[in-house]
């Protein structure tokens, strides 16, 4: 639940005009995939989001308005997943795939 609301949390920053954010969850044999659909006018996936899920820290640092995507990208990884996110034709999509289910 603590990944999937940081994920949302994600894509409502990526829609800085609003939009649509469809969520889809797979339980697959490799473990749960996450998938957040955001569309709207203007969807962004804004640099400093791409650099912490790639493990880069952002060009200013650590900052309240920045740090959403290094918690969404810990949380994920010690649930034994992985995040990525990619952007293209007023769409961003974040997805986390192998997550273990944690009882």
């Amino acid at each position: 639940v603590r990944l999937m609301m940081n994920l949302v949390m994600m894509g409502t920053d990526a829609l800085p005009r609003g939009g649509v954010i469809n969520v889809r969850i797979r339980n697959e044999a490799a473990g749960m995939t996450m998938v957040l659909s955001c569309k709207g006018e203007r969807a962004k996936l804004k640099d400093d989001t791409a650099a912490a899920l790639t493990g880069g820290e952002p060009a200013d640092g650590w900052r309240p308005e920045n740090i959403q995507p290094y918690f969404a990208r810990m949380l994920c990884e010690g649930l034994g997943g992985e995040l990525s996110a990619n952007q293209g034709d007023g769409q961003v999509i974040f997805m986390a795939t192998g997550v273990r289910a944690e009882g």
